[in-house]
């Protein structure tokens, strides 16, 4: 399993300056370009899961349930790196973007 994490591929996007930085015409380069890797990037994504856990195949079928398995794969995996994101991510739940029983059920310890 661990293998796996090892080979992990990341999308890299083939832009030298800060999304900030761009231009419009940039931005909406890059938008284009990352809606052309998305697809492909949630298979990727979801070959790395089901060969590093016990989830069945099909079970990450992009329904709102199948993120709460996808959660818990994720979370212990998960590193935080920028305290930004961690304030995102605060900022998120507290508007109410999730339903706190989602959230609850995310973050259960």
């Amino acid at each position: 399993m661990r293998d796996a994490f090892k080979r992990y591929i990341p999308l890299v996007p083939p832009f030298q300056k800060a999304p900030a930085e761009f231009s419009p015409a940039e931005a909406q380069a890059y938008f284009d370009w990352y809606l052309g890797h998305l697809d492909g990037r949630c298979e990727y994504l979801k070959e790395l899961v089901y060969q590093t856990s016990d989830l069945s195949e099909g079970t990450l079928d992009c329904t709102l349930e199948s993120l709460r398995p996808l959660w818990a794969w994720f979370l212990p995996r998960a590193r935080a790196v920028w305290r930004r994101e961690a304030r995102l991510l605060r900022d998120v739940l507290r508007t109410g973007a999730l339903e706190p029983e989602f959230a609850r059920d995310i973050f259960k310890p």
